[in-house]
C-alpha cells in the first residue's frame, strides 16, 4: 500500500528483513529527508536519510546523495518525509539473503507502484485545459459528408501520377503498362480523381497481367461480335449480363467510351448471368436555386460528389433540378461522414508562441469563448479547413482552449515561410494568445497559463526538449536546419510582428517560469514517448499569411538528411526536387528504375529519406537496380527470361518452364530498355538446376526456401517472407529434387529496413542481418526519416538478428 500526504510517502508492505536504499530523483542539495521504519507494531524513531551532497561524500553515478540502512529485522511500514518528499523515489535493496527471491517481486512492485503514485500526484498539478467538446461551435465543422465517389470497375489517375482500378470500396494500383494493356484500358478510360480523395479508398493488391479479373461494374464488348456485358457480382460470383439495346444501356448510366474489349476465352470466364434491365428507381440530380452544389438524391437522401469530374462520369450531360431552399432542406445529407483535415503527427521539437491579433475587447470568460468559436469558424468554415489551426489558444483569464483535434503531437496549421517555403507546423506546438500585444499588455494570468502548459507539455511529451535551451529544428519544405530556442516566437521564423512586442519581451520569462514545471513533470514522463507519434499519414503543411489565417495546403517534402552522415545499405533515398529514387550500396548508390521494379523488390518506399546534394556527390552511380533475382521476365518477342546474378538465363522451352514448377501468373511483362541492359546468360534447360532467387517448397510440408548461391536458406517466419517476396512466387517441387541443393543459412529482414519490436522502444535499422540501434529520436531525426516510416515486427522477429553497432 502506498499513501501519499503533502509531504509524506508512507509504504505498507509484507514484513521481510531487508535493508534500505534511499534516492532523491530531483536535485537533493540543502534538502533533508527523514524516514522511520515500524517492525511488527513498533516504530523506529526517525532518522535524516539524506544530506547535501556538497557536504556528506555519498552518492551514486548520477550524483545523487544516498544514505544506506541496513536492517536484520522484519519491516513492515516505512514512511518518508522532508521539504519535497513527493519527488523522492525509494530503491529497496537485499541484505538479507534468504529473502532475495522475496525481495526482487517486492522491489519490481514497489518500484512502479510508487512510480505511478507519484506520477499521479504530479499530473493533478497539471494546468487545466478546456477540451473541444466544452467549446466548439460544431465539431461536425471537421468533417463533411461522404462524397459520391468513382464506381468500380473506373480506372483512375491521381495528381501524382499514379494509376488505379477502383474494385467495389479498395483501388489496386497497377504493377505496370503491361497490366494496363493487357486488360483492354486504354488512355480514354482513365479518370482524373484528386489526392484526398484517393484516400478515401483503402488499398487493395497491386495488378498483374495475369493477377486480376475486371471488377464487377466494367462495361465489356466481345472483341469479335461486339456484344455488350456488364460484369455484376452476385452472391460472390462475378458473372457478366448481357445488355440488349441502347435504352438499357443508357437507362443505367453507361456510355461506350466505357467499353472494355475482350476476347472470348476472357468473356466465357464469367459465367453468364440474367440480362441487364432498366433501374426501378431514378436517381435525381438537385441543385438548390442560388447556391450552385449539385448532388445526388436517392432515397430521399442528398449526396453531394466528389468532384465535377465524377458526376459527368456517372451522368454525362444530365441538367439538375433547381429546389428551393426550403424543398433542398427536406432532404437531408447523408450521414456517412468523411474526416476534413484528417490528423497527422509528429515527434515534438519545439513551441510557437503566437496571438491571434484580434482587436475586439475580452471583458467575460463567455466573451472569451465567443471569440475562440468565431476563429475556429473562421479556420473550419470561411478557410475550409474543416478545424482550427492552432494547437491551444489561452485567454485573458488563463483558460487553455484544446485547439486542432487529434490528441498530443497532432499537427497543427500556425506558421509557415511563404518567401522561403519552410513550414513549422510538424513537431511544434503553435499556443496562441487571443488579443493583439502590439498595443496592449498580456495579463499575468495569461502568461502564467501559458508558461505552465509550455512547461507540461515539453515536460511530458518530450522530455529532453528544455524550454530554455536552443537546439537544431528539421523545418518541413527547406533544406536548412535553424538553430532556434525551444520555445519562440511566429516572428522568429516570418515576416510578421506575431505575437507582438509585448509579448516577445516576455519570452526570456516565459521560457523560465516554464522551466519550473518542466523540472516538475519530467522525471514522470515516458522517455520514449516521442517514438510513438499517434496514427495517421502526413497531409500537407499550411501557409499563414495574416495572423490566425492560413491559407491551402501545399505538399510536404520530406526533411533532409545529414549532408555527410553514412547511411547503411539498402537505404532508399532521393533529391527533395527529383522523383528518383536510389539504393545506397557500401559506397555507392543505384537508381531504382522504376515504381514497377520497388513493387517488385517490395522495396519500403515509404521510408526513403530526402537528402541534399552533397549526399549524392558523396555515393557513385553504380549499376541501375533494375529486376530482382528469380524473376520471370517475358520479352517483347516472346522469350522467357530468369534474371539471375544480373543477366537474364532464358527458359529454352515451355517444357523446361513447367518441370521447373513456374506457373504463368508468375510472368512480368519485360521493359524492353531494361532488359537489353543485361547481358545474357547460360540458357535453362530441362536438366540445369534452378536459378538463383527462386522460392522453393516441398510439395508435404510448409517450409518455403530461397535458392541462393545454389543453397538453400530457410524462410524462418511469414513476417520475414513478407518483407521480401510475394505468396505467389512459391515454386513446389518434389522432395527429392528439393533434396539435392545444400542448406544455407536462414534468411534475415532485408538491408535498409526501419523497424522495431512490439514490446520495446528502440528503433533499427537492418544491415547485414544484424540491427544497428538509432540511439535517439534526435539522431532519428538528424538522419532524415520519415516520422511515419516505421514497420513493426513482433519481438520474436527481432530476436533472430544480432545487434550491431549504433548508427
Amino acid at each position: 500500500m502506498i499513501e501519499l500526504t503533502p509531504n509524506l510517502v508512507r509504504l505498507a508492505f509484507p514484513a521481510t528483513a531487508i535493508g534500505f536504499r534511499w534516492d532523491t530523483i530531483l536535485n537533493p542539495a540543502l534538502e533533508h529527508y527523514r524516514a522511520r521504519i515500524r517492525e511488527g507494531t513498533t516504530w523506529q524513531p526517525w532518522f535524516p536519510i539524506a544530506y547535501d551532497i556538497d557536504d556528506v561524500p555519498l552518492g551514486n553515478d548520477d550524483g545523487v546523495a544516498t544514505s544506506q540502512l541496513v536492517f536484520g529485522k522484519k519491516i513492515t511500514e516505512v514512511e518518508l518525509t522532508g521539504p519535497s518528499a513527493s519527488q523522492g523515489t525509494i530503491d529497496i535493496i537485499a541484505i538479507d539473503s534468504r529473502d532475495r527471491s522475496t525481495l526482487r517481486s517486492l522491489i519490481a512492485s514497489l518500484g512502479a507502484s510508487l512510480r505511478n503514485a507519484l506520477t499521479l500526484r504530479a499530473q493533478n498539478n497539471a494546468p487545466a485545459i478546456t477540451a473541444r467538446s466544452q467549446w466548439a461551435a460544431d465539431e461536425s465543422l471537421r468533417f463533411r459528408p461522404k462524397p459520391v465517389l468513382y464506381p468500380s470497375g473506373t480506372v483512375v489517375k491521381s495528381t501524382s501520377g499514379q494509376i488505379f482500378l477502383i474494385d467495389g470500396s479498395v483501388k489496386r494500383w497497377f504493377l505496370n503498362a503491361g497490366a494496363l494493356d493487357a486488360m483492354g484500358y486504354t488512355t480514354s478510360h482513365i479518370q482524373p480523381i484528386s489526392e484526398s480523395n484517393v484516400q478515401l479508398y483503402a488499398s487493395g493488391e497491386p495488378i498483374t497481367a495475369q493477377l486480376l479479373k475486371h471488377p464487377a461494374g466494367t462495361l465489356i464488348s466481345l472483341s469479335t461480335t461486339g456484344e455488350l456485358y456488364l460484369i455484376e457480382n452476385v452472391s460472390g460470383t462475378l458473372v457478366r449480363r448481357p445488355i440488349t439495346d441502347e435504352p438499357i444501356l443508357a437507362a443505367n448510366g453507361l456510355t461506350r467510351d466505357r467499353l472494355v474489349t475482350i476476347t472470348t476465352p476472357e468473356l466465357t470466364s464469367y459465367p453468364e448471368g440474367s440480362p441487364l434491365t432498366a433501374p426501378t428507381t431514378n436517381d435525381r440530380l438537385v441543385a438548390e436555386e442560388g447556391d450552385g452544389a449539385i448532388y445526388l438524391l436517392k432515397n430521399s437522401v442528398r449526396q453531394p460528389f466528389a468532384s465535377d469530374a465524377v458526376r459527368e462520369f456517372l451522368y454525362p450531360g444530365r441538367t439538375p433540378e433547381i429546389l428551393s431552399v426550403s424543398e433542398m432542406t427536406s432532404y437531408p445529407l447523408t450521414s456517412e461522414r468523411v474526416e476534413l483535415w484528417p490528423a497527422s503527427y509528429a515527434p515534438l521539437q519545439k513551441v510557437i508562441i503566437h496571438h491571434t491579433a484580434t482587436t475586439s475587447p475580452i471583458d467575460s470568460a463567455a466573451r472569451a469563448r465567443e471569440v475562440v468559436r468565431a476563429i475556429y469558424m473562421f479556420h473550419a468554415v470561411t478557410r475550409g479547413w474543416g478545424d482550427i489551426g492552432y494547437n491551444y489558444l489561452i485567454d485573458p483569464f488563463g483558460t487553455i482552449y484544446e485547439g486542432r483535434y487529434g490528441g498530443d503531437r497532432v499537427v497543427g496549421a500556425h506558421t509557415y515561410n511563404d518567401k522561403e517555403r519552410i513550414g513549422y507546423n510538424t513537431g511544434t506546438i503553435g499556443i496562441a494568445l487571443l488579443g493583439n500585444f502590439e498595443n496592449t499588455l498580456p495579463t499575468p494570468e495569461a502568461l502564467k497559463a501559458l508558461s505552465d502548459l509550455i512547461g507540461y507539455k515539453l515536460g511530458t511529451l518530450a522530455p529532453k526538449v528544455d524550454p530554455t535551451a536552443t537546439s537544431s529544428f528539421r523545418a518541413v519544405g527547406g533544406y536548412q536546419s535553424p538553430i532556434l530556442p525551444n520555445v519562440f516566437a511566429h516572428k522568429d521564423v516570418d515576416a510578421t510582428l506575431c505575437p507582438g512586442q509585448n509579448l516577445y519581451s516576455d519570452l526570456d520569462t516565459i521560457r523560465a517560469q516554464a522551466k519550473l514545471t518542466f523540472d516538475q513533470f519530467a522525471p514522470f514522463a515516458d522517455p520514449n514517448a516521442n517514438a510513438r507519434v499517434g496514427n495517421g499519414e502526413s497531409r500537407g503543411e499550411f501557409t499563414a499569411d495574416t495572423e490566425g489565417v492560413a491559407s491551402s495546403p501545399t505538399p510536404i517534402p520530406q526533411p533532409q538528411g545529414l549532408p555527410s552522415g553514412r547511411y547503411p545499405d539498402g537505404t532508399l533515398i532521393k533529391l527533395a526536387k527529383s522523383p528518383d529514387i536510389y539504393q545506397i550500396a557500401g559506397t555507392g548508390k543505384r537508381h531504382v528504375y522504376s515504381m514497377e521494379i520497388a513493387e517488385l523488390r517490395k522495396l519500403p518506399l515509404e521510408q526513403t529519406i530526402t537528402v541534399s546534394d552533397d549526399v549524392f556527390i558523396n555515393h557513385t552511380t553504380g549499376q541501375i537496380l533494375g529486376y530482382p533475382e528469380g524473376t520471370l521476365v517475358l520479352g517483347v518477342d516472346g522469350t522467357i527470361y530468369a534474371i539471375s546474378d544480373t543477366t537474364k538465363r532464358p527458359i529454352e522451352s515451355m517444357a523446361a518452364f513447367f518441370g521447373f514448377g513456374f506457373k504463368e501468373s508468375q510472368l512480368v511483362k519485360g521493359d524492353q530498355l531494361l532488359l537489353a541492359q543485361l547481358p545474357t546468360g547460360v540458357p535453362l534447360t530441362t536438366l540445369t538446376n534452378h536459378p538463383n532467387g527462386v522460392l522453393l517448397k516441398p510439395s508435404n510440408a510448409p517450409e518455403v526456401y530461397l535458392l541462393e548461391n545454389g543453397m538453400l536458406r530457410v524462410i524462418p517466419n511469414p513476417e520475414i517472407f513478407l518483407a521480401h517476396f510475394a505468396w505467389n512466387q512459391i515454386v513446389t517441387i518434389s522432395d527429392t529434387r528439393l533434396a539435392t541443393y545444400p542448406r544455407g543459412v536462414d534468411l534475415t529482414l532485408p538491408d535498409g529496413l526501419l523497424i522495431k519490436g512490439q514490446g520495446t522502444a528502440t528503433l533499427y535499422v537492418v544491415q547485414n542481418g544484424a540491427l544497428r540501434p538509432i540511439p535517439s529520436i534526435e539522431r532519428f531525426l538528424e538522419l532524415g526519416y520519415p516520422s511515419k516510416s516505421l514497420r513493426v515486427f513482433p519481438d520474436r522477429i527481432i530476436s533472430l538478428h544480432p545487434i550491431g553497432v549504433p548508427l
